[in-house]
């Protein structure tokens, strides 16, 4: 059990420094996996590899209701809440030849198109006036016009961008934080002010998401490629627009800020580490053949701000169909609720040496801890892994690349790295330099 009171482990829990409250209980107790102590719960934290496995590759171990159909609001259920069943199964399968090689080299074509515009409009403008920006703010802009142009064939603006976050913020702080900290809210919102302007923004965000379905049919032009709209607007499982629009809000939500925030990490990291920036530039630079992205150093490099920086840093949560003796002695009941955090897994020092350091070169000779699938799981592991992990990767590959070898990035403020759905750093401040050819 975790050395904290129920307030305290509420408290923690749900504050921007989740991820290292949870770690600071694992180093107490000197142990990666522990339970929350949450009365009325079997709300347990899971950092070990070897027993993440065990749960992950189980057949009876399923996504807790408790906890995504909460966090699924005032949406119809969609792929990424529901438990196992036939509709999980026939989105999962359908949206799998949106995510083929082809469709994925198409969507990224279309990435490296936005993040080239915006190297030569945005960022030389940055370079030439000295003007400091948020890394944050820039990648995540990207990402999002990539993914409503590239998978949902949507040409999108900036202001829809800006609408679009500050209304996410808003619905995920109430379904994803405060009403998980608190089920009654659910019960009685509608009395609370801020639950019901949460309701609101949802619907705001559902005439967005219909906004884009409709612009799609009224497509005289429609791609013949496997678009996610193409398929989302296919598939029978799918009982109404209601749910459709449920489908685009969650696919986008979850195509768009992971990458942009990843992206940005790693670009603060690099500026915060002007050795391994200049060291990645130099590889970038020798490197003549294929794509930038292959640069080994830079695999390194990437590998290391995901383990530094995962923005799932508190993982997926999942229910266990069985009971699981660990090593300890101790069982794990049947039915515990287990979030997969990623934070306590990156940091187990048993594991990384000064894991609590930004060590690029600890990739070269990684040992086989290190190596393994469900020690370092920055898309999760097992039959509900991300689904976009090959487009995430793609675009990382190719949009940082070409920024790092064009421009050096100087940390103004490094801002504070903090949780809210996604681990990033908030308040960055990075300057840009043009380097010359």
């Amino acid at each position: 059990m975790a050395p904290a009171g129920i307030f305290e482990t509420i408290a923690g829990q749900t504050s921007d420094d989740a991820p290292f409250w949870v770690l600071k209980m694992a180093r107490i107790l000197n142990k990666p996996n522990y339970r929350l102590n949450v009365p009325g719960t079997k709300f347990y934290i899971i950092g070990g590899y070897k027993l993440a496995r065990r749960i992950l590759q189980d057949n009876t171990t399923d996504k807790p209701k408790e906890i995504y159909g909460i966090m699924q609001g005032t949406y119809s259920p969609t792929m990424f809440t529901s438990g196992k069943g036939e509709y999980q199964k026939s989105i999962r399968k359908s949206t799998a030849h949106a995510f083929s090689r082809n469709e994925v080299a198409r969507m990224n074509d279309v990435a490296t198109k936005h993040v080239d515009e915006w190297m030569n409009s945005t960022l030389q403008k940055y370079a030439e006036t000295s003007e400091i920006f948020n890394p944050a703010y820039e990648f995540n802009t990207i990402t999002f016009k990539m993914i409503l142009e590239a998978a949902f064939e949507y040409d999108s603006s900036e202001k829809e961008f800006r609408d679009f976050e500050h209304h996410s913020e808003i619905t995920s702080r109430e379904f994803c934080v405060k009403s998980i900290a608190n089920p009654l809210r659910r019960t009685f919102g509608y009395f609370i002010p801020s639950y019901r302007k949460a309701v609101r923004s949802t619907e705001i965000l559902v005439e967005f998401y219909g906004r884009v379905l409709e612009a799609y049919r009224k497509n005289p032009n429609k791609s013949n490629n496997n678009t996610l709209i193409k398929i989302l607007e296919g598939n029978k499982s799918i009982q109404d627009d209601r749910q459709r629009c449920s489908e685009i809000g969650v696919w986008l939500t979850a195509g768009y800020d992971t990458t942009g925030y990843q992206l940005a990490s790693i670009a603060t990291l690099l500026a915060k580490h002007p050795a391994a920036q200049t060291k990645l530039r130099e590889e970038l630079l020798k490197t003549t053949t294929g794509k930038l992205g292959g640069c080994e150093y830079f695999q390194y490099v990437v590998k290391e701000g995901m383990r530094f920086m995962p923005v799932a840093a508190l993982g997926g949560g999942r229910i266990t169909g069985r009971e699981y003796k660990l090593d300890d002695g101790t069982v794990l009941p049947k039915g515990s609720v287990c979030f997969m955090n990623q934070f306590v897994a990156n940091r187990n020092e048993d594991i990384y040496k000064d894991a609590d350091y930004f060590i690029p070169e600890r990739w070269m000779c990684p040992t086989q801890e290190m190596k393994d699938a469900f020690s370092f799981m920055p898309f999760m592991a097992g039959s509900r892994s991300c689904p976009g992990k090959a487009l995430a990767m793609a675009e990382i590959n190719s949009i940082l690349p070409k920024v790092i070898k064009e421009y050096s990035l100087e940390l103004v403020d490094e801002g504070k790295p903090g949780y809210f759905l996604t681990f990033k750093y908030t308040g960055t401040k990075l300057r840009a330099k043009k380097l010359s050819n």
